[in-house]
C-alpha cells in the first residue's frame, strides 16, 4: 500500500473512531469526560497496533521461505577423490 493511501486510510479511521467512541461514552454513567475518552483512544490504539503487527508478523511469516532452501551440504556436490 502506498505511502498515500495509508495516510487518507489513517485520517478516515481517525475521523470514525473519535466521534464514535464519544457516541459510546454518551450512554455510559461516565459521560463524555476528557479521561475516559482519552483513555479509550488510548486503549483502541494498542489494541489496533497489535492488531498490525500480528498481521505484520503472520505476513512476514507467510512470505520468508524456509531455511532448508538456503543450506547447502557441501560433502554431495564436491568430487571424492
Amino acid at each position: 500500500m502506498s505511502g498515500l493511501n495509508r495516510l487518507t486510510l489513517t485520517i478516515a479511521m481517525s475521523l470514525f473512531m473519535v466521534p464514535a467512541v464519544g457516541l459510546i461514552f454518551n450512554f455510559t454513567p461516565l459521560g463524555i469526560e476528557p479521561q475516559p475518552v482519552a483513555a479509550a483512544l488510548a486503549l483502541l490504539t494498542i489494541v489496533f497496533l497489535f492488531l498490525g503487527a500480528h498481521r505484520e508478523y503472520l505476513l512476514q511469516a507467510r512470505l520468508t521461505p524456509p531455511m532448508s532452501n538456503f543450506v547447502y551440504d557441501a560433502g554431495k556436490s564436491l568430487p571424492v577423490t
